[in-house]
């Protein structure tokens, strides 16, 4: 958003006020109650993260085309990076941050009884861009892909780059509504249980305006968060992803399926080998994504 302002506006503004800016239009969004308000903004969220995806592509094969015949492919380019795979492995697990967003979803769809295979598909879709996508800019940068942001790998006084990071900065806007929601409820559940159950209109209107004190508080602290680590995003997401995106991706479910579905001894030994793995990624790949730093 930063470089977005300073290439089109002509405005280079400290971080602080660019968060500030951003709270302003964020903390109302998050005010709303019923995300199935923002299905279509999620959508076009999704669209254009998609279109960045093709246009850094596209840059990204045009620069593999004017090459050189013998320096096409990246410099130094390795299978496997011994140095720090386990935090790639940690931000793998990152992936699935928005697995939170599951049941909102699915609670607030036309069709609920569709939704396994709509989910299985989106999975699949998700996964195949990821790793096409990864290996592209990889393969076409090798050891020169070493900022945050792939988009920082572009020419940034670019028409083209200028709109791709525009696009991007519209649609954090558009999917912040859906992402931060179960945030946001479990937050509400554990410190204002009590507020919700009293009935009378005078304790339903001060348990509205503390959902929107506690929401305007979690925006605070995303941003706050957002300019302590601009610099080291990548290693904070990646911590992230070891820490408490492997257990909510991998261990959590299998512990339940264990505990609930699981009756015949294959599906039991199928959920103790994910709770295994699930805790050596959680152990090893904070450690290493911890030393990163």
């Amino acid at each position: 958003m930063k470089s977005v302002l300073a290439q089109v506006c002509g405005i280079d503004a400290p971080l602080g006020v660019v968060g500030g800016g951003l709270m302003c239009i964020l903390i109302p969004i998050a005010w709303v109650r019923n995300i199935s308000k923002f299905s279509f903004t999620f959508l076009i969220g999704n669209t254009l993260i998609l279109t960045t995806c093709i246009i850094v592509s596209v840059v990204l094969v045009g620069k593999f085309i004017n090459r050189e015949a013998g320096e096409r492919f990246g410099p130094e380019i390795v299978a496997i990076n011994y140095d720090s795979y386990w935090s790639m492995i940690g931000f793998s697990c990152y992936a699935y941050e928005g697995i939170g967003v599951v049941m909102p979803i699915m609670s607030a769809c036309e069709c609920p009884e569709k939704f396994d295979k709509i989910l299985f598909y989106a999975l699949l879709t998700l996964t195949v861009l990821y790793i096409c996508f990864a290996d592209l800019c990889y393969v076409i940068l090798g050891k020169e892909l070493d900022t945050t942001f792939i988009t920082q790998e572009l020419n940034q006084g670019s028409s083209v780059v200028i709109l791709l990071q525009i696009i991007y900065s519209i649609n954090l806007v558009c999917s912040y509504p859906i992402m931060i929601f179960p945030a946001n409820t479990i937050i509400e559940d554990y410190t204002l249980r009590s507020l919700s159950k009293r009935q009378d209109p005078k304790s339903k209107k001060i348990y509205h305006w503390m959902q929107n004190i506690s929401r305007a508080l979690v925006c605070l602290a995303a941003t706050y968060c957002a300019i302590v680590l601009e610099k080291k995003l990548d290693k904070f997401l990646s911590v992230l992803g070891a820490l408490l995106c492997a257990p909510l991706a991998i261990l959590y479910p299998a512990l339940l399926h264990l505990k609930s579905v699981a009756k015949t001894n294959d599906e039991k030994w199928v959920d103790i080998f994910l709770i295994v793995i699930a805790i050596v990624v959680l152990i090893f790949s904070t450690e290493q994504s911890l030393a990163s730093w």
